[in-house]
């Protein structure tokens, strides 16, 4: 069935729910990414500057929250969201780091796991087909690349990295990675069918970016 979608795409009913079953992840991601920046910016490890570009990290992650949110109510919806949203709550709490140092490694390495999985995405072709989703995600993609630049430049710059603690701040951000792995094979079946290969995706994910965190 071919239909005029909402935000005026013409686009067909497997394409539809493989975006619904995906959005869980996003949505996830947003909202806990909202949650962090808003403490960290209100972290007194940072000075004013530092403190000013993570209030704004955090705006911006607001509005990619409502982007999406906006998405979700003009789609089906996704099938197994229970379960999506369990798995996703898992996974934050496994990542959860105690101080800021910690808490921006496994953001800049989440961030840049989001990067990832959106430029699949865009390149895979799927999502072109509704093209309001195709500019919200490529705006999510390229501003998450700023959020990247800051929290690794702001982690980097942190005492603990200083004094020779780049390591532990290596070993989170692997942990992170590799429990994000694990929760994109949850989604595995709307991004095959967006034409994500998800077995190369779910294997580079399982990795720190070279030069990340160091």
């Amino acid at each position: 069935m071919i239909f005029e979608h909402p935000f005026g795409a013409r686009s067909d009913d497997a394409t539809l729910q493989a975006l619904a079953d995906l959005l869980p992840l996003l949505v996830s991601s947003e909202d806990a990414a909202i949650v962090a920046f808003h403490r960290l910016a209100r972290d007194d490890a940072f000075d004013r500057a530092g403190a000013i570009a993570l209030a704004a990290i955090e705006a911006e992650e607001r509005v990619h929250f409502a982007l999406v949110d906006a998405l979700s109510q003009h789609l089906p919806p996704a099938a197994d969201a229970r379960a999506a949203r369990h798995a996703a709550r898992r996974f934050h709490g496994a990542i959860a780091a105690p101080d800021a140092a910690g808490a921006l490694a496994v953001v800049a390495s989440i961030d840049a796991g989001i990067c990832t999985i959106l430029s699949r995405l865009l390149r895979s072709g799927g999502v072109r087909r509704v093209p309001r989703a195709e500019a919200i995600l490529m705006r999510i993609h390229q501003e998450e690349a700023g959020h990247v630049a800051v929290s690794r430049r702001l982690a980097l710059a942190s005492p603990e990295a200083i004094s020779g603690g780049a390591g532990a701040l290596l070993s989170r951000a692997r942990n992170a990675r590799s429990e994000l792995a694990v929760l994109v094979l949850h989604f595995g079946h709307g991004l095959e069918a967006l034409g994500v290969d998800t077995d190369r995706l779910v294997r580079d994910l399982g990795r720190v970016p070279l030069g990340l965190l160091s």
